[in-house]
């Protein structure tokens, strides 16, 4: 577990980069970390290890109209499938997890702020639909 001295610096930094009205959830579960306060409402399905983010929403599935980008993806449907079979009949070696499991890989498009050039040469219109979200 962080040290609360450790966990106040990321919450100065949040504030700085964000201003005092940033991600306020980021900071309620962080302000939890530092007090070491037991997480309020967990079930076991959830597994929390390190910290929550107060307010999202736990549920089973999302109404599709919540996220602005999904009619494009929808509309793209076959055109993603079309991609991925082109991909798939390459039989690219698979970016490897092994450290998440056995058997666990992916071709990625993007990962912790990186995008992958290969992955979005070989599929260019699921890489414009996945930029488009701007997550």
């Amino acid at each position: 577990m962080a040290a609360p001295a450790q966990v106040r610096e990321v919450i100065e930094e949040i504030h700085h980069r964000h201003g005092r009205e940033g991600p306020a959830r980021i900071v309620a579960g962080l302000e939890e970390v530092r007090d070491g306060a037991p997480i309020p409402g967990a079930v076991p399905d959830q597994r929390i290890t390190f910290m929550r983010v107060p307010g999202l929403t736990a549920i089973p599935f999302h109404d599709p109209a919540v996220f602005p980008w999904n009619r494009a993806f929808e509309a793209a449907t076959d055109e993603v499938i079309d991609e991925f079979a082109r991909v798939e009949e390459q039989r690219l070696r698979f970016t490897d997890f092994e450290g998440y499991g056995r058997g666990w890989n992916a071709w990625l498009f993007a990962s912790e702020g990186q995008w992958f050039d290969e992955t979005m040469a070989r599929a260019p219109r699921t890489t414009a639909l996945l930029r488009s979200t701007h997550y």
